[in-house]
């Protein structure tokens, strides 16, 4: 009587891993919710006044240069300007492109700051 008790024990503890086989499927990000399901609702928050002007400064300086980078460039291209006078000019933009790489920087900084 033992071996039929220990048999049955032994068939009972194999066929939660036989089962366990058969129901494994692949779950997909794609799939839908099942019916009757509810998400989490997320709060949308609005971006704060600092966050939009810090924003908006950045934006300016990196449109401000882009659009001189762009004037020297068309300028080089459609005048005779020589290679000399160029270099120059590109030099002396280069105080107002650290202060876009300052800025954006700061931008982006702050925000990775804020959201720790």
């Amino acid at each position: 009587m033992t071996n039929t008790r220990l048999g049955s024990a032994e068939a009972s503890a194999a066929s939660p891993a036989q089962a366990n086989d058969a129901v494994v499927e692949e779950l997909s990000e794609n799939e839908s919710p099942l019916p009757g399901s509810f998400s989490v609702p997320t709060a949308i928050v609005p971006p704060t006044h600092r966050e939009r002007t810090q924003k908006l400064l950045a934006m300016i300086i990196v449109c401000v240069l882009l659009a001189l980078y762009v004037a020297v460039v068309a300028r080089f291209l459609c005048t005779e300007m020589d290679t000399d006078r160029l270099i120059a000019v590109v030099a002396a933009l280069s105080g107002l492109q650290a202060l876009a790489a300052a800025a954006v920087g700061f931008y982006y900084g702050s925000q990775a700051g804020d959201n720790k």
